[in-house]
């Protein structure tokens, strides 16, 4: 299970668990799941978040930072 905290320049916009998230990079689109590899990564388009029981949250965004550390992830997003 992933920790996720979801914020911009308001507040935070998410702040749960998490069975996977799903984003887009320079490179495309990418997935993190439980034990992913630690990595920063700029982000594009938009961040969709599939919670414990299937719910999706999505937030389309310009850009933004997306942090992985030991399954908590961190995102910033810009716009």
């Amino acid at each position: 299970m992933l920790k996720v905290l979801v914020r911009d320049s308001e507040g935070i916009k998410f702040n749960g668990l998490a069975q996977y998230i799903s984003s887009v990079n320079s490179v495309g689109s990418f997935d993190i799941l439980a034990g992913h590899s630690n990595f920063i990564s700029l982000i594009r388009k938009k961040i969709e978040i599939t919670e414990p029981g299937g719910k999706r949250t999505e937030f389309n965004l310009e850009s933004g930072v997306i942090q992985v550390l030991k399954d908590k992830i961190n995102v910033y997003i810009g716009t």
